[in-house]
């Protein structure tokens, strides 16, 4: 059952902290980095924890169909987007790590509240913001170790 627990799940949460996914496309830092720098409510270029909290808040509200303040496999059904193929384990997987209390559904504080060591391994500046600069050094970096098959 867990295995079905929405698959959108898995998009807005690394749009919280996406790096992995994050791609080069002509030079520009885009996928990842994208989703986090939309995420900056106040436009100075810099997105904060809380930002990126707010980012899930809205996101989750958006994937809870039923409102019902879970996200279940009848929020995923409802979608209707088709993601769940898309994503298989991986996403499967995500899901069970965002279900922390293991009731087969992902509540609101699971969800906006949820771990942010990767944010913080990103702030290289230690300044509790992230800007594009950090992500971008981030991204080199994740890449280089793909390169070097680590």
């Amino acid at each position: 059952m867990k295995k079905i627990i929405l698959a959108s799940a898995l998009a807005i949460g690394l749009a919280g902290v996406g790096i992995a996914s994050a791609q080069d496309h002509g030079g520009q830092h885009r996928g990842g980095a994208e989703r986090i720098m939309r995420a900056d409510a106040n436009g100075d270029g810099r997105v904060t924890k809380e930002e990126i909290r707010a980012q899930r808040a809205t996101g989750f509200d958006r994937m809870d169909v039923n409102k019902d303040g879970f996200l279940t496999p009848e929020d995923r059904a409802n979608a209707g987007d088709g993601a769940d193929a898309q994503r298989g384990q991986r996403g499967a997987d995500r899901r069970e790590q965002l279900d922390r209390d293991g009731d087969g559904k992902i509540s609101r504080a699971e969800f906006v509240d949820r771990d942010t060591a990767m944010f913080d391994r990103v702030d290289a500046n230690k300044d509790g913001a992230i800007d594009r600069a950090e992500l971008q050094a981030a991204h080199a970096a994740r890449r280089g170790k793909a390169d070097k098959g680590e």
